[in-house]
């Protein structure tokens, strides 16, 4: 029997192969994994496939358990520009969202947190605006996003949030314009981009403006709505095709303003997840309460009984108890009284 020569030309081909089967392979294993959350989200963010602890995160983060929990991941829009890069290092997070995502159920609750919400921020004595605890955990070189997600952590009852993602507010500029703009019913006049009320096709600019709008009425209250609304619109656009092939290059244009502890894998899976999302299966809700003005400024109150229902309903946490110096109602009642005070003694004076 003759032995057929191996030429160069057939090394060169069966090398080719190997390449393209090794290249099917891995997109075939990389799809199926984007498909199935479980295998990307049942362990801890800072663990890696065996449970070793890895460097991706400088504080632990409680292990999500696929078919037990909900899986939460905060999501926070940085009030950056240059000068606060340069001079501060660290911002407020003016856009507060936690994103409960139920893969069983295929389902997502968004739960909007007002920036000005009273809260407890641990470390400290006092009570504060709920975006400036990123700066007192110390920014990005501090315990900055950790400091966050414990302090949306505890105020709503000690759920656990698996994973978070931070963007600087601007580059909505960027994924907007990379879409080709996005068409969107304007409910109120924005004159800092020229825009009245109405249908329209809204550039990055035009949409970041909108979002970031709050001379209205309700103020910082109103801007949560038309938030959560501006990002449905976004999400919906991507669901098409066309949108869809361009997410590669939109991640790759703003991977650099984000901070994140999710993986590429994980980001992947999420996109697709929301590529099939019914978004009637997509539930807005924002922590209840009412305006608190206070020591001469003005805050969101936190309405104690209907956080804590809101909470039962979403997470299935039977929560009763809390602390009286956190609720509105109780806050206003002691202000009064306190005024009452201040009154009486001026009369007493006067008289």
């Amino acid at each position: 029997v003759m032995k057929k020569r191996i030429t160069k030309k057939h090394i060169i081909l069966i090398s080719i192969g190997i390449v393209l089967f090794s290249v099917i392979g891995y997109a075939a294993y990389f799809w199926n994994q984007i498909n199935n959350p479980k295998n990307l989200f049942d362990i801890p963010a800072n663990r890696d496939t065996q449970g070793n602890k890895t460097e991706e995160t400088e504080f632990e983060i409680e292990p999500y358990r696929f078919q037990e929990d909900k899986l939460n991941i905060l999501l926070l829009g940085l009030d950056a520009n240059d000068k606060r890069y340069k001079y501060m290092g660290a911002f407020r997070t003016d856009t507060i969202m936690l994103a409960a995502i139920d893969f069983t159920e295929n389902k997502v609750d968004l739960i909007s947190i007002p920036r000005d919400s009273y809260v407890k921020i641990p470390g400290r004595r006092e009570r504060g605006r709920v975006n400036a605890a990123f700066v007192y955990g110390g920014g990005f070189k501090g315990e900055g996003f950790a400091t966050t997600i414990q302090t949306v952590s505890d105020l709503l009852g000690g759920i656990p949030i698996h994973y978070y993602a931070a963007i600087d507010m601007n580059i909505f500029i960027k994924i907007i314009d990379t879409l080709g703009g996005i068409t969107y019913e304007v409910d109120i006049p924005v004159p800092s981009v020229g825009i009245q009320p109405g249908l329209h096709k809204l550039d990055g600019k035009q949409a970041l403006a909108y979002a970031r709008n709050r001379k209205t009425p309700g103020g910082d209250i109103d801007r949560v709505d038309r938030q959560q609304r501006l990002m449905i619109s976004i999400l919906n656009q991507l669901k098409s095709t066309d949108s869809l092939l361009k997410l590669p290059g939109i991640y790759d244009s703003i991977k650099d303003d984000i901070w994140t502890n999710l993986n590429i894998r994980q980001i992947a899976a999420l996109a697709l997840f929301a590529a099939k999302l019914d978004m009637a299966d997509l539930k807005r809700h924002m922590i209840p309460g009412t305006f608190l003005d206070m020591d001469g400024f003005s805050y969101w109150g936190i309405d104690q009984q209907k956080k804590n229902q809101l909470i039962n309903e979403l997470f299935g946490l039977n929560i009763t108890a809390y602390d009286k110096e956190d609720d509105v109602y109780y806050i206003k009642t002691q202000l009064r009284k306190k005024l009452a005070e201040l009154k009486a003694l001026v009369q007493e004076w006067i008289d």
